[in-house]
């Protein structure tokens, strides 16, 4: 009877070190997929937020044009539009929308735009006066622009929330406020 017991106190020893190494190898291998989906998030944001640092550091016309032109030409909250003008003194329109959970930007008024980001929880953008109050209508006193970018992982993770279970997205936000040389 105390082999029986022995075999049996071995069996549950083996079960329970085999059942903790299960549950280690599942709790790492979770942890690896949420810093990878960090990691992706963070390399989806970047060519986004380098692009509209790009335009925005070159908005405004050059004050050496002989037209005087109007530095923006939308000031929308999801869809901002405005003259650029680069190194070489050529004067471009660019313009950055979001259509659905896609952001865009184009250039020259060609449409479709080109697109920069895709699930894209929100685009927000809010234009100062030089006095540090937000306008919306007032096209040529824009001296600074805010912009907000928030994408969303296409891959939803479970979460327990005060004691029922709920699946979510993990999301990652790029915000700068510019102030051009030419506005």
């Amino acid at each position: 009877m105390g082999v029986i017991l022995d075999i049996l106190g071995m069996l549950t020893v083996r079960a329970a070190i085999v059942m903790i190494i299960l549950n280690l190898m599942i709790t790492m291998h979770e942890a690896l997929f949420k810093a990878s989906d960090r990691t992706a998030l963070s390399e989806l944001i970047a060519a986004p937020a380098q692009s509209i640092e790009y335009d925005l550091k070159l908005a405004g016309p050059d004050t050496t044009l002989q037209v005087k032109y109007k530095k923006f030409l939308t000031l929308g909250q999801t869809d901002m539009k405005f003259y650029a003008v680069d190194t070489a003194g050529t004067l471009y329109i660019v313009r950055y929308y979001l259509s659905g959970t896609t952001l865009y930007r184009s250039v020259n008024n060609v449409l479709p735009g080109i697109q920069v980001a895709q699930n894209v929880y929100s685009f927000r953008v809010r234009y100062f006066r030089l006095d540090g109050t937000s306008t919306t209508s007032t096209f040529d006193q824009i001296h600074s622009v805010y912009v907000k970018l928030t994408i969303q992982s296409a891959y939803r993770e479970a979460v327990n929330r005060g004691g029922y279970s709920d699946t979510t997205a993990r999301k990652i936000t790029w915000e700068q406020h510019f102030f051009p040389d030419n506005l």
